[in-house]
């Protein structure tokens, strides 16, 4: 068995070097919960729908680390060990799956309710 490196890219998720996160693949979201997310986004009135996906789940990722880092006394040591330790990999697969499948049935709610329940 081949030894993986941390972070690491498969057909879920993917490592953002430049934000330090996680982020679900548009295949990796078909594959493990059968939403093809081209098909089901309202890509209208949107200046590049071809990106509305991974727009989509750039922003799920964003809203879930940051809430993971707004009460850590070391944000620095969590980006670490979020990125690097295996068996945290599979919990924010599923934290990053879970704000998914929320997002799709209710959006974006801080950007449209007057109320930031991130801060």
């Amino acid at each position: 068995m081949e030894e993986k490196t941390y972070p690491f890219k498969d057909g879920l998720m993917i490592y953002d070097y430049i934000n330090h996160r996680y982020v679900l693949t548009k295949q990796g979201v078909e594959a493990q919960l059968g939403i093809v997310l081209d098909d089901i986004l309202n890509t209208e009135g949107d200046n590049n729908p071809s990106t509305l996906g991974n727009r989509v789940l750039a922003k799920v990722s964003q809203t879930v680390y940051s809430w993971l880092y707004k009460d850590s006394q070391n944000s620095s040591w969590l980006e670490f060990i979020l990125a690097v330790y295996p068996p945290l990999r599979e919990w924010v697969r599923e934290m990053l799956q879970s704000q998914l499948l929320y997002v799709l049935t209710n959006d974006f709610v801080a950007d449209y309710s007057g109320v930031n329940v991130e801060h």
